[in-house]
């Protein structure tokens, strides 16, 4: 909304169609635990990321509020149950046209896309930073629980500049991909983001994993991604395990 404190935003889970809720941050920042999202201006968004009969669903991902960046996205994906399709939203729209912004008119979608198997339906993990450091928020998609755990980050630069035409074949279209965890891996892998405060373009990710077919111990990483020429390197800076008794996901947020 442009004031002074970040959004909320919510994405409905498994069972729910694919809603998506922005409540405003400024009325949380007032009210505290008194906020209700009945008042008005309480929800400064409130629209279907997909087809409203879709019912797996949806996670979210917003870019940081950086000063310098070039662009601002809401970045969705369907949950476990539809394809690993990627839509980014144009953030300026939805601050725009608030509580009456849909996904439907034009301006309201930078761009839509499928993240590796259009023919799979285990959904997607999505996360939003300026990973490569250059103004503009990037797109990073994990694998969804089912699929080889793989991680691709989308250029945010390319998607700005192709918009609807971006499909994330074309070169360039890609700063990184990679595969994560043992061969034979199959719990697809989470993803989130963070901002180094002393150096606000500095994007990393957060990625997190664990299950699968190899009963792994969970564990995440804290990933910073390098430039290297065209693309980027990733470098681990820390690694977390849990007990070594806990074989679920990890799940990793912003």
């Amino acid at each position: 909304t442009g004031n002074a404190n970040a959004e909320v935003i919510v994405g409905a889970g498994p069972g729910g169609g694919p809603r998506v809720r922005s409540f405003d941050g400024n009325a949380i920042a007032t009210r505290g635990k008194t906020f209700n999202t009945l008042l008005p201006g309480d929800v400064s968004a409130d629209f279907f990321a997909f087809e409203s009969s879709f019912r797996n669903g949806v996670l979210v991902s917003a870019s940081p509020a950086l000063a310098t960046a070039t662009a601002q996205y809401l970045s969705v994906a369907p949950g476990s149950g539809g394809a690993p399709r990627v839509r980014v939203l144009n953030g300026a729209a939805i601050t725009l046209k608030t509580i009456a912004y849909n996904t439907l008119q034009q301006g309201d979608v930078v761009a839509d896309f499928f993240s590796g198997n259009p023919g799979s339906r285990n959904g997607a993990f999505i996360s939003t930073a300026d990973y490569n450091r250059d103004g503009t928020p990037d797109v990073a998609v994990g694998t969804g629980a089912g699929d080889t755990g793989i991680i691709t980050v989308y250029s945010g630069a390319r998607i700005q500049q192709s918009g609807q035409n971006f499909t994330g074949n074309l070169i360039g279209d890609v700063l990184y991909t990679a595969p994560v965890g043992p061969g034979g891996y199959v719990n697809g892998v989470t993803v989130g983001s963070s901002v180094v405060a002393s150096t606000a373009l500095d994007g990393l990710l957060l990625m997190g994993f664990g299950g699968g077919v190899q009963a792994l111990t969970g564990r995440a990483q804290l990933i910073r991604f390098n430039l290297s020429g065209a693309g980027l390197t990733p470098e681990v800076l820390s690694e977390v395990t849990l007990d070594v008794n806990f074989r679920a996901p990890v799940f990793t947020g912003n």
